[in-house]
């Protein structure tokens, strides 16, 4: 080939090379540089025929294309809430299918276990290195994971100052100044009674008692007139103490169980001991309760009350949506279901009767291997969309304060659960091994309830076991 270069006019060019790799290069090279050339009559220098046809191939549709960006590759990330597996199920599988949606290059895995379940699960999960991506965990745990180091401090990644503004329960997730969780399951305990058991016992259905004497005597007038029990004791592992810190809260007006900074145990106390007192007559000395309390946790005396076998119940939000399945909550006059404040210990205190409120949290695990991914995931369930329709499938109090405008917050069977709001304390002490806490307290109200131990003992026995806890 000649070094030598030529002119040739447009025509003689057309001629060389011809109609259809005309096309091709025109094309080509227009839409290449966004149609910038244009046509004109004038005169172009090119090489000879060799190295006309290597320019044209080099600028080629192949060549274009390639300069498209591949695909992101997709990732899993997995998402875990315990609880009545049927009603998160409702509540995931529909906020999974829609996540999904919105980011097809992320597929979600549920992970379903209850609560009977929650605590061996989760701790399996993460000592294996499978901890979840995004879980809701209870309160204790977020502080035992963020002791850890398990979990993402999430103030990196969110503003704290307009997370408090929806978040009324925030300071809650909390562990040393940095923030761990996100508000995701909130309640409250209230008083549930049955009114069609009421009546069979000739008790007035729109008259509950207000106070500790009043829910005892009514009791005894339901199991000597009717074949149902009088009230509902969890006696379980897991709920027991419930009951317990209900009681607590309301006599003392909300004053904490322990201080894990003193190593103070406020119920090794005469008010320790008139609750424990309480609880173990409502047990064996009266006998108003559902026989062997120890085979029963909360969760198991929610049917027996629904179908009307224990008369007096003390339960969160989360039974709501099983009794609306059941009975026509519209009409709060013909609902045989009433719900009110706890009964106090006397007349004077019961406009103040309290209860704890629990916190359970969304939080991400550093296990994580797609942090991106699993923050889109997590702002996605903590919104005011799908937190709303979480919070009313499955049963709770408000996380964020723009669902309170909601019209299901605004209905009479909520009313009881704001007013017990004002009064209500934290679930557990806050200490890194909260869950042995309240593993301990369980196991302290069934000794006592199974009468291995008599009260004093008991109390003298545990609280010297809690102090050593961290």
């Amino acid at each position: 080939m000649t070094s030598e270069s030529e002119k040739v006019s447009r025509r003689d060019w057309l001629k060389f090379v011809g109609g259809t790799v005309v096309g091709l290069v025109v094309g080509g090279v227009l839409g290449y540089f966004g149609g910038a050339a244009k046509p004109a009559e004038k005169t172009v220098t090119v090489e000879k025929t060799k190295t006309i046809v290597s320019t044209v191939t080099s600028v080629s549709p192949t060549t274009i294309t390639t300069t498209t960006a591949p695909p992101p590759t997709p990732t899993t990330v997995r998402i875990f809430r315990p609880g009545t597996v049927e009603k998160v199920r409702k509540w995931m599988e529909e906020a999974v299918k829609e996540f999904e949606k919105k980011y097809p290059n992320i597929n979600v895995e549920p992970v379903y276990c209850g609560w009977g379940e929650y605590s061996t699960k989760i701790r399996s999960l993460v000592a294996s290195g499978q901890a979840p991506d995004v879980a809701m965990i209870w309160i204790g745990d977020v502080y035992y994971y963020a002791d850890q180091d398990a979990l993402i401090p999430l103030d990196q990644h969110f503003d704290v100052e307009e997370l408090k503004k929806s978040y009324p329960t925030l300071n809650a997730c909390f562990w040393k100044g940095t923030l761990y969780g996100i508000p995701a399951s909130v309640g409250n305990f209230v008083f549930f009674y049955h009114k069609k058991v009421f009546e069979k016992a000739g008790l007035d259905p729109e008259k509950p008692p207000r106070t500790w004497d009043e829910m005892v005597d009514y009791a005894r007038q339901i199991q000597e007139n009717t074949d149902s029990y009088g009230i509902g004791i969890p006696g379980d592992a897991i709920t027991a103490k419930d009951v317990f810190t209900i009681h607590w809260y309301t006599l003392t007006k909300v004053k904490p169980e322990y201080d894990p900074e003193t190593k103070t145990v406020y119920w090794d106390s005469p008010e320790g001991r008139k609750v424990l007192k309480f609880l173990y007559d409502l047990v064996n000395t009266w006998k108003v309760t559902q026989p062997d309390p120890l085979s029963y946790s909360r969760f198991d005396l929610r049917p027996l009350f629904r179908d009307g076998k224990i008369a007096m119940h003390f339960d969160g939000p989360w039974i709501i949506p099983m009794l609306k399945e059941t009975f026509d909550f519209s009409d709060p006059e013909k609902c045989p279901i009433g719900i009110t404040r706890i009964p106090s210990v006397d007349e004077k205190s019961y406009p103040y009767s309290a209860s704890q409120s629990g916190c359970d949290q969304w939080v991400i695990f550093k296990q994580t291997k797609d942090l991106d991914a699993a923050l889109e995931l997590l702002k996605f369930v903590m919104s005011p969309e799908w937190q709303y329709k979480h919070d009313v499938i499955y049963g709770q109090i408000p996380a964020r304060v723009e669902e309170f405008e909601e019209e299901e917050f605004k209905q009479w069977y909520y009313e009881p659960f704001k007013e017990m709001l004002k009064n209500s304390g934290p679930p557990q002490p806050v200490m890194i091994e909260m869950t042995e806490y309240q593993r301990l307290m369980c196991e302290m109200l069934q000794k006592i309830y199974a009468r291995e131990m008599e009260i004093e003992d008991a109390i003298k026995a545990y609280a010297e076991k809690i102090k050593k806890l961290r």
